[in-house]
């Protein structure tokens, strides 16, 4: 059945069709959480949705001119617990609209994999590109806002992964959130991450001083909260299972991202910056795992380092 599922869809999927797909998941922000995966016919690999949408454009413009052009992307699989099966068959068999449909109708829901795949005039040949996790330049001009926010994401996850030193396997009741933040906020690893893509995201989107500006900046990362937060929270699970620490870590750490943004536009930007669209909590939570040191000046030392 899932045979017949995919081949009737498929015929009709094209790739601008799916990247218009994926769009529409991203700006209504569905499928949150959701690990997007490729399958070759032999293994999966899993990865955030901003990760996934880069590789996806990566091996479009990769493959284009190529004796291997990709023809179509589809969706093969989608696994979610709280969804009747039949509600997913159906959502597949009605193709991207009905799958735009499922996710629309059950945001509630924490949807586990969306499984992927593709036709090309070799799907071996292309397979085997897939699996190699190369993928080639990105057209500027095509290249979609997540690719920043979900690469800071994965880098500040990476960066907790090292700095905490937890083993996977030793999953606790309960870890100090406040403890987990010290460590990564003590890191010069941080701000230099931090102002990477501080830098870059002002050279690209080109952020206006003031009121004008922090609004921007809330637009552009509101949209892109969960390709950020995703990753962070992924690997925070790792070491323990309290939904309330997991969502302390990754909220303060946008918070921190926020903030330098709205520092570094200037002009009054960080105070005209509505807090309420911060976590609650998140800056005296900042402030705490700072253990005297001042938040301003952490900011100050991102924002100035941001070229």
């Amino acid at each position: 059945m899932k045979s017949t599922i995919s081949e009737r869809y498929n015929e009709n999927s094209t790739t601008k069709e799916f990247l218009d797909f994926l769009q529409k998941v991203r700006d209504e922000k569905l499928f949150k959480g959701t690990q997007w995966g490729f399958t070759d016919g032999f293994s999966n690999k899993y990865e955030s949705f901003g990760y996934f949408l880069q590789k996806v454009i990566k091996q479009i413009r990769e493959k284009e001119d190529t004796d291997s052009p990709i023809t179509n992307y589809f969706i093969w699989q989608i696994q979610a617990n709280g969804v009747d099966k039949t509600e997913i068959d159906n959502a597949l068999k009605d193709g991207l609209s009905g799958i735009l449909e499922l996710g629309r109708d059950n945001k509630d829901i924490t949807f586990e994999k969306i499984v992927t795949s593709f036709k090309s005039k070799s799907q071996e040949e292309f397979g085997k590109f897939m699996g190699s996790g190369s993928g080639g330049s990105l057209d500027e001009n095509l290249e979609l806002n997540e690719n920043e926010i979900a690469a800071l994401g994965n880098e500040l996850a990476d960066l907790i992964k090292k700095e905490v030193g937890e083993e996977e396997g030793e999953l606790k009741e309960f870890v100090d959130p406040i403890s987990i933040l010290s460590t990564v906020l003590a890191s010069t690893t941080l701000v230099n991450i931090l102002a990477k893509y501080v830098g870059k995201l002002f050279k690209k989107y080109g952020f206006e001083k003031g009121e004008k500006g922090a609004k921007m900046i809330y637009d552009f990362t509101h949209k892109l909260e969960n390709d950020f937060k995703s990753p962070i929270k992924r690997i925070v699970k790792l070491f323990t299972k309290d939904e309330k620490t997991i969502g302390i870590i990754t909220d303060s750490l946008y918070a921190v991202l926020i903030l330098s943004l709205g520092l570094k536009a200037g002009g009054g930007a960080i105070q005209s910056m509505d807090k309420g669209n911060l976590a609650t909590g998140s800056i005296k939570t900042l402030k705490a795992a700072l253990k005297g040191k001042d938040l301003a000046n952490l900011l100050k030392t991102i924002a100035k380092a941001a070229v």
